[in-house]
């Protein structure tokens, strides 16, 4: 019988592990906007209080009017990521929407812009740096060939080369319905993926 019952509690015990694990999986879509940050799955819509649940900040206080949005580049950071040798933490940068009629707090609105760098400028890389994981395992580094088998080419005029400072950029965009997404990746062509930009928002055709 104790035997019976050991056998019984190894699996659900791994049945447990497992069901976890599944729920940490990320969509292989990237249209799906999930990424991991750190570790921690997202899924859009984005809030900031999803992000304040694991450490991340945000000075700024300001009431969006209803309908509206903000493209301030507003940034949230975290103690755990800071470069104390440049003195600099490792931020996130969000913009907001404003869904309702009425006015609220930015930080209860939707995050339609996200940006995830790990440079302090072009060519000053920071340490101390957040792990990022995109549909597809694509992460910090990432090469633009590793980046097109995950996600496919993008057309040509979505390809923008910016010869002069060693890098390219990548424009992938789709719209669903009302919804459109867009993925920008910067791409060092020594050092792979530096920057992820999203942007998610409702479109509302010409009448």
């Amino acid at each position: 019988m104790k035997k019976l019952l050991m056998v019984l509690l190894t699996v659900l015990m791994l049945t447990t592990l497992m069901g976890c694990k599944e729920e940490e999986k990320i969509s292989d879509n990237w249209a799906d906007m999930e990424f991991k940050l750190a570790g921690v799955k997202y899924t859009y819509p984005y809030f900031f209080e999803h992000f304040s649940k694991n450490g991340w900040k945000l000075d700024d206080e300001y009431d969006l009017p209803g309908g509206k949005y903000t493209d301030f580049n507003y940034q949230m950071y975290n103690e755990k990521f800071y470069d104390s040798q440049k003195q600099a933490y490792v931020v996130i940068l969000v913009d907001f929407e404003n869904y309702d009629a009425e006015a609220k707090s930015i930080k209860e609105c939707h995050i339609w812009y996200l940006s995830f760098c790990r440079i302090l400028d072009l060519g000053v890389d920071l340490d101390n740096v957040y792990e990022i994981e995109l549909a597809k395992g694509i992460k910090w580094g990432s090469t633009e060939a590793e980046i097109v088998a995950a996600y496919g080419q993008v057309p040509a005029d979505k390809r923008v080369v910016v010869a002069e400072d060693g890098y390219v950029a990548l424009i992938y965009q789709k719209t669903t319905g009302d919804l459109f997404t867009q993925m920008v990746l910067y791409i060092y062509d020594d050092g792979g993926l530096f920057t992820v930009d999203f942007e998610v928002y409702r479109v509302h055709p010409a009448s």
